[in-house]
Parts: structure tokens; sequence; C-alpha cells
């Protein structure tokens, strides 16, 4: 069997005659080659640290010229790397070992306990071990900060890219909702016109040809849902902007709905459906936007006209029992109702729940974002539920 190399032991030792007993000791362990250097003094020792391949140091903690703390302070400073273990005299001395120990040494063997040479190699080989798995965690524990700052490096980089695509992506936008307001407002003069001018023709011509009256009526109605499409258009764009602006005052429910149920009235003359209120009383007032919560309205009630072809279109107030303080706003209709796989996006600009209603029933898909946005401006929250086939309610919940 090939022996395995010798330990090079390091002996730090003034009495030379323990010094020697040492030596005889380690001789009689057959199982354990060893080269041993010894030195009287720590500056010796030190000395012979700088010179020699040096395995594991053995040192009294009592020199000449060094106390406990000095002995292995300056030891541990020159060979960081190895394994220390130190000698005391008795037991009296147990607490210089302790602290021997917190200042980096791996273990301490009291003089009087050794008899022979098997505690001592096992102490040697102990410290041994012991400080390879203390280098090992050291490594790892290194190896590991390392990792984490590369890991923080790559992830400060990458939130300073997310950080410069928001700010692009938001500027693009804004540049968007800008680009789309002045196109807005460049479309809406000319139009105004043109409904305008088909009011004035349609007006003056009472006896015009049935044809002529027939294509003025149409020029008028697409002209108005044109202007219609445009002003949502506008809308979304001052609202991603942020330059949409909220004017606060004490509102009535009572006559803001009785108001926008009169307006929209016109749209219900041909179609077999009610425009129903269901307004409580007594009714308190609120503190609103009252052109952005009328606007709200009049968007939910359009949009159960839109999709509701016969029944009941009824604008509710749900208020505290107690109190008389309204806490919700609801639109019912007994309309075609929304499939459940779509209600997650009705409120997403230019959605419809389904891309063949959307050809059957004419909008631009913005009516419910922008109903939806004004009550987030307004501190209000938007909910909706529906059953296909049956109808839907929409919620303007106040508080």
């Amino acid at each position: 069997m090939k022996q395995s190399p010798p330990t090079k032991i390091l002996l730090v030792e003034d009495n030379s005659a323990y010094a020697r007993l040492i030596k005889e000791w380690l001789k009689e362990e057959k199982n354990f080659p060893f080269e041993l250097e010894a030195q009287e003094r720590l500056s010796g020792a030190i000395e012979c640290l700088a010179k020699n391949d040096i395995h594991v140091i053995v040192t009294d903690l009592r020199l000449p010229d060094g106390d406990a703390e000095e002995t292995v302070g300056r030891l541990r400073r020159q060979a960081p790397a190895l394994p220390l273990l130190v000698l005391t005299g008795t037991y009296r001395d147990e607490v210089l070992a302790l602290r021997a120990l917190r200042l980096g040494a791996q273990d301490y063997l009291v003089k009087e306990d050794l008899k022979d040479g098997k505690l001592l190699v096992r102490a040697i080989r102990y410290a041994i071990e012991r400080k390879r798995a203390e280098e090992a965690l050291r490594r790892a524990h290194d190896e590991l900060e390392i990792r984490v700052k590369e890991r923080t490096l790559e992830l400060t980089a990458a939130n300073q890219g997310l950080q410069r695509a928001k700010e692009t992506a938001e500027e693009a936008n804004r540049a968007k909702s800008q680009f789309l307001a002045k196109m807005s407002h460049e479309l809406r003069t000319p139009l105004n016109s043109v409904i305008g001018f088909a009011n004035v023709l349609i007006k003056n011509n009472k006896t015009a040809a049935s044809d002529d009256a027939v294509y003025l009526e149409k020029i008028l109605s697409n002209g108005l849902h044109l202007l219609h499409i445009i002003n949502d258009i506008l809308d979304i764009a001052k609202i991603e902007a942020g330059r949409m602006e909220v004017q606060m005052s004490t509102v009535s429910l009572d006559s803001l709905i009785r108001e926008a149920a009169s307006e929209i009235e016109v749209q219900i003359r041909n179609k077999n459906v009610r425009l129903l209120t269901e307004i409580p009383h007594p009714l308190k007032t609120i503190e609103t936007d009252r052109g952005l919560l009328k606007q709200a309205l009049i968007n939910l009630v359009g949009n159960a006209i839109k999709f509701t072809d016969q029944g009941n279109i009824t604008v509710a107030v749900k208020t505290d029992p107690q109190t008389s303080e309204p806490r919700r706003l609801e639109v019912i209709d007994t309309g075609i109702g929304i499939p459940k796989d779509k209600m997650k996006i009705i409120f997403e600009a230019f959605q419809q729940a389904d891309s063949g209603y959307a050809r059957h029933y004419s909008g631009s898909g913005l009516g419910l974002t922008i109903t939806a946005s004004f009550c987030q401006l307004l501190g209000y929250r938007l909910e909706a539920v529906s059953e296909e086939g049956r109808g839907s309610t929409f919620s303007i919940v106040l508080k």
C-alpha cells in the first residue's frame, strides 16, 4: 500500500524537553508519517512559516516573546490558511484557550491530558479537516457573494433597461395621444360642417325628391355616427394624456338621471324597448363631476340600447337603507348578454364581446373603456354581470 505523504508540523514550544517528548510520541504512531519543525520562540515560528511548507501549527499559548492573543494573532496573520492547534499547561488556562479559538484556532489540548501521541495525532487530524471544511465554506461563501453581486448587476441593468423601455413606451403613448387629439380636432371641424349643411338642406328642401331626402338623411346619420366615434377617440386621448379635468360639485342623481334619459330616449323610438327609471325617495345628493358622471351613464344606457332589441332598460339607484346615501348606479337591460369567456375584455379599448356582434351592432368599441376611465377618475368602480341571452347589469359603484 502506498504510504500517504508526511504531515509537516510546526511545533512552537519553549520547553525543549517537552518538544522532544512530543516528537517521540509522534514517532510511536506508525500510521502517522510526519516531519517536525520545532521553534522555541514566536519570532522563530514566523520566520519558519515564511521559508517552509507547513501543513499544521501546534503552539504553546505562553511563549517568551508573546502572550496567548499575540501568539495566535501573529500566527494567523502569517499563515491564515493553516490549521492551528494550541496547547495549554493546565485547565486553569482554559479561558485563554477558548479565547484562542475565537481568534481563529481550530482546537486546543491540555498538556496534562497528553500521555502518548494518540490524542495529539487525533487532534492534529481533526484540526486539519476542520480547517479544510472552514476553507471550503469560506470559498463557497465567496463564490456565492460573487454570484449575488453579478446577479445584482444583471438585475440592475435589466431594471434600467425596463425603466428606459417604460419611459420610451410612455413617451410613445403620449405622442400617440397628442396625435389622436390633434387629428380628432382636425376631423371634427369639417365633419361638423358636413352635418350642419346636411341639416340645412333637409330643412330647406321639404319638397325634395324622396331619393334625395333619403340620401340627405344618410349623410346626416353617418356624419353623426362618425362624430360620435371621433368624440370617443378624443376622450380616450385626453384620458391617456392625463388632460381630462374633474370639476366637483353637488349633484342630484334624480335630475341627472332624468336629464340623461331625456337626451338618449330618441335612440329607442324605432325599437320595441322601454327606458325605465327606479329612483328612491328620499335621495341624498353626492359630490361628483356632473358632466363626467352623466356621460358615463349615457354611455352605459347607449350600450344597453345597442344590444337590446326588445324588453326593458332600467336605470336604478341603490341606496343605503339607513342613510339614503346613493351606493350604486345600475343600468339593467334584457338584451343579448355577454358570454362568460368575454367578460374580461369588455372594458378594453376597441373590444366587443364578439366579432360577429361588431358586424351586426355598430360601434367603436370604446364606450365601456371610456366609461370605466371616467369612473376611475371620479373614484368609482365599474362592475358588470351578465347572462348570455338574458341581459346584463352594469353598475357604477359610488361607495
